[in-house]
């Protein structure tokens, strides 16, 4: 079933192919339009769902003739009313088995009504199944919470939905939650992907490099082990360094970009009382780098600018 449209006014074509042997002649594929979420007191009911707005062409369907060949497809054109909340739709379409002889529906004595096969059923939501997500932030402190809020729209109506999100770098790194907190625990760009099954319906959205986490622009760790000041700051990927530590310390020196990935590094720099060094990092394309003095248990992090 395949539906555009254009405002209010819609087509839809609907393929059906016979797979199997089907010995009915007489064999109607039925199109409905139907509304859920109604409020409506009726019988001790609040709401009404799946209410028949609309039948394609009519009521008496379109026929279905095999002898021409086993795939036919027919074409419906109509105008969904302005009153019908498009998210509260769904379309159905069914080939039914009109032969007579076919007996009766059980349960419907002493008024019978005559049974009549339906060989297969499709319907899709008005509105296709679209997952989306926001995040409390995207350029989040290492070790502090996120918030992520599913803002899934469309798809079937009244099915159970359920998510799967999966979340490189933080902890955790799954949730079946609808709305999980995680922490990311490294410093990095990453992708947020949120997979949504709705009654079946299955669709998947990756937000790539969505997430930015930095350590904080000070101290991760102990008090201030080392104090650091780039100068200038911006600059061209060229800059002074002085470190100045509270104890003598042997640490590593590393440059990361926001991906973590390491374009500079020194090991075991023996920092006792003042170092100042000249750094050149070469050709960088502008933006947030990342220097980091790092020790076994503390971890200085100072922000570079690239102009």
């Amino acid at each position: 079933m395949e539906v555009t449209n254009d405002g209010l006014d819609y087509t839809v074509v609907v393929t059906v192919t016979k797979v199997g042997t089907i010995t009915s002649v007489n064999n109607i594929l039925y199109f409905f339009v139907t509304q859920s979420n109604i409020q409506q007191n009726w019988q001790g009911q609040t709401h009404l769902e799946h209410v028949n707005r609309l039948m394609v062409p009519d009521q008496n369907g379109s026929v279905i003739d095999f002898s021409g060949g086993d795939t036919q497809t027919v074409t419906l054109n109509f105008s969904m009313s302005a009153s019908w909340p498009l998210e509260d739709c769904e379309f159905i379409a069914f080939l039914q088995n009109k032969d007579s002889g076919q007996g009766n529906q059980q349960g419907t004595n002493p008024y019978p009504l005559k049974k009549f096969v339906v060989y297969q059923t499709i319907k899709r939501g008005t509105i296709d199944l679209t997952p989306e997500f926001v995040a409390s932030d995207t350029d989040v402190t290492t070790n502090e919470p996120v918030t992520f809020t599913n803002m899934t729209t469309g798809g079937y109506i009244g099915v159970p939905e359920t998510y799967e999100w999966l979340f490189p770098g933080a902890n955790p790194s799954t949730s079946v939650e609808e709305n999980p907190t995680v922490a990311y625990t490294i410093d990095g760009s990453f992708d947020v992907t949120l997979i949504v099954n709705r009654g079946g319906q299955i669709d998947t959205l990756t937000k790539t490099a969505y997430i930015t986490s930095n350590w904080p622009v000070g101290v991760n760790g102990k008090a201030n082990f080392v104090n650091t000041l780039i100068t200038p700051n911006p600059n061209h990927g060229e800059f002074t360094l002085e470190l100045n530590p509270v104890n003598p310390v042997i640490a590593d020196l590393t440059v990361t970009n926001t991906n973590g990935v390491v374009l500079y590094k020194e090991n075991g720099l023996n920092i006792n009382g003042k170092l100042v060094k000249h750094i050149s990092l070469g050709n960088l394309s502008p933006g947030v780098y990342y220097l980091t003095i790092q020790n076994s248990d503390s971890k200085t992090v100072q922000k570079l600018l690239v102009k």
